[in-house]
């Protein structure tokens, strides 16, 4: 191949690449055939070097202009490069291992998305384990649960393997409707196939702890945990709430009057007794303090939880006459 450059200049020759520097103009020039003949012939010089066989594969996908027959040659060198990073000892965040992982993770995913029943759950099976992060394995095994939406065990099965692996990651999970922490969407799956109304309080109950703020189904954790726990009270009765309850009486007793954790009582607890005395409390320490912000913060809580009784606000509207806190007394 001739080399034709639009000006004279500084000529550098680079592993079958031409520069020409001049003035202000790089130009470069190559064979794309003589380039690729040299990474065959030094790929059959040394079969096993995860590196020769990346600069064929980089090659090939640069210089083929029919992707459809130059995929599944990539696809056997991609699957020789990973096998020669893994013989060699290379992390899997580390290329090139990293490079030829995260291609064959793609291309599984890719084919995952155009099929369908057995074939694209072996197919997402076979990316969960190409995965070459966290991220991509939580891609995967949200793909994986949906297709066990019918199947219970299953399901639970795949919850399992998704927490024990990624439980600190967030991913994006259609089901829920948004990106979320992985060990909120697990809670949240888990409350909905739990097989007793006990069980199901529960994990609603951790999820409106651990995950107050989560989005899930265009509502956030908190909201949605609190109109199943009160739904289940209301169906079953407090006794599916009474080891909760317990738990939040603890809290109350080791609260006394500290404001801070009164309030977090009423937060955590909302459909408890002890939620409820730990808010009225709350409310007689702002009313005596004047503090209007806290004494209207409680009262927005109350409201949430559907607490907020005539005898609340007499209470507070009494208190507050009763300090002169005249403010308080007319918002209310």
């Amino acid at each position: 191949m001739g080399l034709k450059f639009r000006g004279s200049g500084n000529l550098l020759l680079l592993d079958g690449i031409a520069l020409s520097l001049s003035g202000r103009l790089l130009e470069a020039s190559f064979d794309p055939e003589a380039l690729s003949a040299r990474a065959e012939q030094r790929l059959e010089r040394t079969p096993d070097d995860p590196f020769a066989i990346l600069e064929l594969c980089t090659l090939r996908a640069a210089f083929t202009k029919d992707r459809a027959t130059v995929q599944p040659q990539l696809a056997k060198l991609y699957r020789q490069g990973l096998a020669a990073s893994i013989q060699r000892g290379i992390p899997k965040d580390q290329p090139p291992r990293s490079i030829f992982q995260r291609s064959l993770f793609e291309s599984a995913l890719a084919s995952a998305e155009a099929a369908s029943g057995s074939e694209q759950r072996s197919l997402l099976m076979e990316a969960r384990e190409l995965a070459p992060d966290d991220a991509a394995f939580v891609q995967a095994q949200a793909g994986l649960l949906l297709l066990y939406q019918a199947d219970r065990a299953a399901t639970l099965r795949e919850l399992e393997v998704l927490s024990s692996r990624a439980s600190d990651r967030r991913g994006e999970f259609k089901d829920a409707g948004s990106t979320l922490p992985v060990a909120a969407y697990v809670l949240w799956r888990r409350a909905g196939l739990a097989e007793t109304p006990a069980e199901q309080v529960a994990l609603w109950q951790q999820l409106l702890l651990d995950h107050p703020d989560a989005v899930v189904l265009q509502q956030t954790a908190r909201e949605l945990a609190h109109a199943k726990i009160a739904g289940l009270i209301e169906q079953h009765g407090a006794t599916v709430y009474a080891a909760i309850e317990q738990r939040a009486a603890a809290e109350r007793a080791e609260a006394g009057d500290d404001s801070q954790r009164l309030q977090r009582v009423g937060e955590r607890f909302p459909h408890s007794a002890a939620g409820a005395a730990a808010r009225a409390r709350l409310l007689d320490l702002a009313v005596e303090r004047g503090d209007l912000a806290t004494t209207t913060d409680v009262l927005g809580s109350a409201q949430r939880a559907d607490k907020l009784s005539p005898g609340l606000l007499r209470r507070v509207l009494e208190g507050a006459r009763r300090g002169g806190n005249f403010g308080i007394a007319r918002a209310v």
